[in-house]
């Protein structure tokens, strides 16, 4: 479940990279940029540091001998909600853009 996490990582930072393009549509002044910024950096940096947190704490509690499977489902439902939500933000910051 690691690696589905890591691939999941992976994919979300690069298609968040590419959430740049939606900036294409702006007019002068059309744009709310803070809001831009702000879900275009939420969607980018969170769900990997998610990720690797989920990865932690799941490493700790295999090393305790503890049940972990439940964390990466958590850590990846969780960056994935981070991930829309930074979206989501994106495209509500400039007009005309959405899913």
């Amino acid at each position: 479940m690691l690696v589905v996490n890591l691939v999941a990582g992976i994919a979300m930072a690069i298609v968040a990279v590419l959430l740049v393009v939606a900036y294409d549509t702006c007019a002068v002044n059309s744009c709310n940029y803070e809001g831009f910024n702000l879900g275009w950096f939420i969607a980018m940096l969170a769900p990997p540091a998610v990720l690797i947190a989920g990865a932690v704490v799941t490493i700790v509690r295999l090393r305790r001998r503890r049940r972990a499977f439940w964390v990466p489902l958590i850590a990846l439902a969780g960056a994935a909600l981070f991930f829309f939500g930074g979206a989501q933000l994106v495209f509500l910051s400039v007009p005309g853009a959405g899913f």
